[in-house]
């Protein structure tokens, strides 16, 4: 968790609206919230899969985005440039940053909007392969990433102490040639398992080890957490563990309990005896350490104050919550000006562990084929949210009058679609009528998308008196191509003046 000042924490408990904005560089061109299509902007990161907590992960975080008004020439001069920006929160008079990271550029579009940009986090940078001649002799987890690094130009953010102090920090490990090692994530995914810990980039760039806590950085009351949140009522938690051994044949590792198994497969640094060590005392720490990871998974929006790290344990309570659920963070998607949804994942052991491991292997494409149904309805769902905003500034807004026998655009906005997709519309506009006659103003809703006017089945026609009014729109589109658009909302009056 990114430390952040008491005032800081004081403004998100004590205010409702929270103002906040951006800014940055692309290469060495700085940029500000005036550069970013509003609601463009979204951060993702994850330390485990979508199903159960896991050690030796390295995610890779992507940043999407549409930038306006910054000229770097053509698209593909865009590729390669690192994005660093940092998220400051108006606190009274003054404002307090928090970084959001590195970034580098993988892929660019030129739109009628701005650019659209995908960028990732400095994982990606490990996405190269390994020359077996680097891969001998017997080294220390330091030592290891070291190999990594320097390799493929990144920075290690852990000390020595910090590593030296994890599970098998100290350990002399061998890489054998019979792991599954092709690239460079794979190595730092290997060592991190032994280490019982996940990998992830930080805030400045570098690449760190961290293993899960279990003393919590924060508490988070009802009046700090969006009305979406769920919360289990099992922990989730780990007595076993398989790892895969030189013959083909699995060794299991346990503590007493009845806790989730973990199929640790074929790391590279556990396959053969370390330097001095036996090989199943180093699998039986990982397991010690393993047993340790108790929590409850959740799911939860708060305000997009990102400040929250992956592997962050909080501690919810009051409201739906009861007395209080112990979670860890194992994912974060940021929206700028939207929200901040925060994931801890997990499975029920008693559920879990009523077939046998030899039923749960026989049924085990049946749930990768489950999981990945589920990986394509929450990415859907995702995708949901994104277009999902409680707030969208228009670039127009009129407050003109409207009078008899006139039509007018009342308010329009532009927004970006990542792929194909339908887009629901709701607001209310408050607004006055005035009569010409004794007849009633005649008020004709008129919706536009991209500059096309859209005729629903069921148009809205309303018929009003004197007075002050509010008017609720809802309206949900055809489905639209996936890249930048337009919505706009006029009024056609007859029989009076709207304004």
């Amino acid at each position: 968790m990114y430390a952040v000042s008491q005032d800081y924490i004081d403004e998100l408990e004590d205010n409702a609206v929270h103002f906040e904005r951006i800014s940055g560089t692309i290469g060495t061109v700085a940029f500000t919230d005036a550069n970013i299509l509003r609601g463009s902007l979204s951060i993702t990161n994850q330390c485990s899969d979508q199903k159960n907590i896991g050690i030796g992960q390295v995610y890779i975080g992507s940043l999407k985005c549409t930038f306006l008004g910054i000229n770097l020439g053509s698209a593909e001069k865009w590729i390669g440039k690192v994005i660093s920006l940092t998220h400051y929160l108006e606190i009274g008079q003054s404002e307090e940053g928090v970084p959001l990271g590195y970034y580098t550029v993988a892929s660019a579009s030129m739109t009628a909007s701005g650019i659209v940009v995908t960028a990732y986090d400095n994982m990606s940078l490990l996405d190269q392969r390994v020359s077996n001649s680097l891969l001998d002799g017997y080294k220390t987890a330091e030592q290891w990433l070291q190999v990594a690094a320097t390799a493929c130009g990144i920075t290690i953010g852990n000390t020595s102490v910090e590593l030296a102090a994890m599970t098998n920090g100290t350990v002399l490990f061998q890489c054998s040639s019979d792991g599954d090692i092709s690239t460079w994530r794979d190595l730092l995914a290997d060592i991190s398992q032994a280490l019982c810990a996940f990998a992830t980039a930080g805030r400045d760039g570098k690449i760190y080890l961290r293993q899960y806590k279990q003393l919590a950085d924060e508490t988070l009351m009802p009046d700090r957490r969006g009305n979406d949140g769920s919360y289990s009522d099992f922990t989730t938690y780990y007595s076993s563990i398989y790892f895969d051994n030189l013959d083909g044949s699995e060794s299991c590792y346990s503590i007493i309990g009845d806790g989730l198994v973990y199929e640790g497969g074929k790391n590279a640094f556990l396959l053969e005896d370390p330097d001095g060590e036996d090989l199943d005392d180093v699998r039986q720490a990982v397991m010690n350490k393993l047993g340790e990871i108790v929590f409850y998974p959740f799911s939860v929006s708060v305000a997009p104050e990102p400040y929250y790290d992956l592997g962050d344990v909080i501690d919810f309570t009051g409201g739906i919550t009861g007395s209080g659920k112990h979670c860890v963070i194992t994912k974060t998607s940021f929206k700028h000006h939207s929200k901040l949804k925060l994931t801890g994942v997990g499975t029920n052991p008693r559920l879990n562990n009523v077939k046998s491991r030899e039923e749960k292997k026989i049924s085990g494409m049946q749930r990768e084929q489950t999981a990945a149904i589920q990986q394509v309805k929450q990415e859907t769902q995702e995708k949901i949210d994104e277009i999902t905003y409680d707030y969208v500034a228009p670039y127009l807004e009129s407050t003109s009058s409207i009078g008899d026998g006139q039509d007018a655009i009342v308010l329009a906005f532009s927004f970006h679609l990542e792929s194909n997709a339908m887009v629901h519309f709701g607001s209310t506009i408050n607004f006055e009528t005035v009569k010409d006659g004794s007849a009633l103003v005649h008020l004709h809703v008129i919706y536009n998308v991209d500059n096309t006017e859209i005729n629903p089945l069921n148009p809205l026609i309303q018929y009003y008196d004197d007075g002050h009014h509010i008017l609720t729109l809802d309206f949900l589109t055809s489905e639209l191509q996936a890249g930048d658009h337009t919505f706009g909302v006029a009024f056609g009056v007859t029989g009076g003046t709207v304004s």
